[in-house]
């Protein structure tokens, strides 16, 4: 493989939500009006999307909507071996840049209250996982004897996010 085999290191947290928080996630916000707005309505935009680029003073990261309708989501988020570890992302630590990334603030007593009532903004964390993007692609298509031919995503290492994490084991 020619290219870069380590171009950055993330953590991909694979989490579960209930339907009001996937379609607050996907795009299609809530009835309530004192619910958050969606990350498309935020944004000015009317549609749904597969990955969600999010800059805040809480998170840099992305929502990969795997399963929107089954609110299979995973959140990559950036990391700096070795400055930092996977010790330094706790469960607690990465439920709070999720509600950062959502716009959520579970302090706040009408989220809170909400929360707790009938869980509409509750998720479950699957798994924390590191992992290393890289930037490979083959050195030839074809093999010696002409009888194997690499096409598509066989030809590259993909990055989960535009893989839909199929890689990710």
């Amino acid at each position: 493989m020619n290219g870069e085999a380590s171009i950055q290191d993330l953590i991909n947290v694979h989490f579960r939500t209930n339907e009001a928080l996937s379609k607050l996630l996907i795009g299609n916000s809530t009835t309530n009006p004192t619910s958050p707005k969606s990350l498309n309505e935020r944004n000015g935009e009317n549609h749904q999307a597969m990955l969600h680029f999010i800059y805040n003073s809480k998170l840099v990261g992305v929502f990969v909507c795997h399963d929107g309708k089954n609110g299979d989501w995973v959140l990559q988020i950036p990391f700096f071996p070795p400055f930092q570890t996977m010790d330094d992302f706790t469960e607690e630590k990465v439920r709070g840049m999720i509600w950062a990334g959502l716009g959520i603030h579970p302090t706040n007593d009408n989220i809170a209250s909400t929360i707790n009532s009938n869980d509409e903004y509750r998720f479950d964390i699957l798994s924390l996982r590191p992992w290393t993007m890289s930037s490979l692609v083959a050195q030839k298509y074809v093999n010696d004897s002409n009888t194997v031919v690499l096409a598509g995503d066989a030809a590259h290492a993909f990055p989960p996010a535009g893989g839909v994490g199929r890689k990710n084991g």
